[in-house]
């Protein structure tokens, strides 16, 4: 008798060991997919403008001066901003920037002022968890059948969880890129090796339907991802709230 039979014809091929089972292991998913999305709100753009020589450092965003241009503003605009990478006739910065945070209270963007002519590192940050992501592709496919999908699967939401965390600690962007990568590379070790799982304790009549519940579970990640940013407006703190908890996954070990 093949494996399958065996186990199905005691379990059931989609019974209530199978679900409670598919369940735990299609839980931190739903972190990946927050850590997917993160960079969308950890980067949020701010409104800002060029600084004013000996302007203090807790400059207001809003000021008079015949240097600073007005950008988009009619008289039927309901909202005006300044030229934001321009003072007088210079296109540049030369004292750096005053950012307006009365949407967001902290970004990455404001922290290393990632904005002008350093706006590339925006895609920088964000490729890396895609190339990280890439080699997780390759390298979690392998340790899957080797080592064992537990172990890697365990080891995936570790380096997530470490990683994740020091996000919202490092002091510069190098680091905080290097870190984003490292969670990108954890991606397919998460999500690719729950499902995989997921399929191997579900019957074959049943298997389409884990597949679709599986996405269900990114997806819903995602939506949490959003409200959690609508009310946490710090990059930090919200990194910290899509980190943080998956320190409840260490029990799976056992």
């Amino acid at each position: 008798m093949k494996f399958d039979q065996l186990l199905f014809s005691y379990l059931g091929e989609f019974g209530r060991y199978q679900k409670t089972q598919f369940l735990l292991v299609c839980l931190p998913t739903i972190f990946a997919a927050m850590h997917a999305l993160s960079w969308t709100f950890t980067a949020a753009h701010l409104p800002h403008r060029c600084r004013l020589k000996d302007e203090p450092a807790n400059a207001s965003y809003w000021t008079t001066s015949p240097l600073l241009h007005g950008m988009n503003c009619t008289d039927d605009s309901k909202q005006c901003f300044y030229e934001e990478c321009r003072l007088g006739d210079e296109h540049t910065c030369p004292y750096g920037y005053v950012f307006d945070f009365s949407g967001v209270k902290n970004s990455a963007v404001n922290r290393w002022e990632i904005v002008c002519e350093r706006s590339v590192l925006k895609a920088v940050i964000q490729s890396s968890y895609y190339v990280g992501q890439m080699a997780g592709s390759l390298i979690f496919g392998y340790l899957g059948d080797s080592w064992g999908r537990k172990n890697v699967f365990f080891l995936a939401i570790v380096l997530q969880l470490t990683a994740g965390v020091l996000m919202a600690l490092v002091p510069n962007w190098p680091s905080f890129c290097i870190l984003r990568g490292v969670v990108g590379f954890t991606h397919p070790g998460i999500f690719v090796i729950a499902v995989v799982i997921g399929m191997e304790l579900v019957g074959p009549s049943k298997r389409k339907l884990a597949g679709v519940i599986s996405g269900a579970f990114f997806a819903f990640g995602q939506v949490i991802l959003g409200t959690l940013a609508y009310f946490i407006r710090s990059y930090q703190y919200l990194q910290l709230a899509i980190s943080l908890p998956a320190i409840i996954f260490f029990s799976y070990w056992w």
